[in-house]
């Protein structure tokens, strides 16, 4: 008696090896999917040196912030061909944190969304670290060429963030 003989007389068999065959495949998509997520962190990198050094603290941080008497700014870093370096840094104007820091205040540690869009609309600056000058993050000309990420060795290799 061959394969189909066996499987048309025995539909339990059938219909057991196909929901097999099914749950099999939607796991090995899942271990796939789940196993392809990019990294979830709560965390961020800042630094008090203007980039030269970096350390991960707590996401919801509102920059600038004292950390060892410094003032910590957040810091972007990205990897290239296995080097490590801080490609950008952010913080909140003096105004743009008190209205953040005020609305935290209210809301249980956690700025109200309109606080916080108002906030990175009008009040989030950036630079590269050794630049002198901040530039809103609003302004596009100026802050397209800061958060522009390049390798620092000037090679063709594609930065990748790095996270905590």
């Amino acid at each position: 008696m061959g394969i189909r003989e066996t499987l048309n007389k025995n539909p339990a068999i059938t219909t057991g090896g196909t929901v097999l065959i099914i749950i099999l495949a939607l796991g090995a998509i899942l271990w796939q999917t789940v196993g392809s997520s990019p990294h979830v962190t709560d965390k961020a990198y800042y630094t008090t040196d203007d980039g030269q050094n970096y350390f991960s603290d707590k996401l919801t941080q509102i920059p600038p912030f004292d950390h060892g008497g410094q003032p910590a700014v957040r810091a972007y870093v990205f990897s290239c061909g296995g080097t490590k370096f801080v490609a950008y840094l952010e913080k909140y104007t003096d105004k743009a944190k008190a209205a953040l820091t005020k609305s935290a205040a209210s809301n249980n540690g956690n700025p109200a969304a309109d606080a916080l869009e108002t906030a990175q609309a009008d009040g989030l600056v950036v630079k590269k670290p050794g630049q002198p000058k901040w530039v809103l993050e609003s302004d596009d000309t100026k802050s397209r060429s800061v958060m522009e990420v390049k390798c620092p060795n000037g090679g063709t290799d594609t930065p990748i963030p790095v996270l905590p």
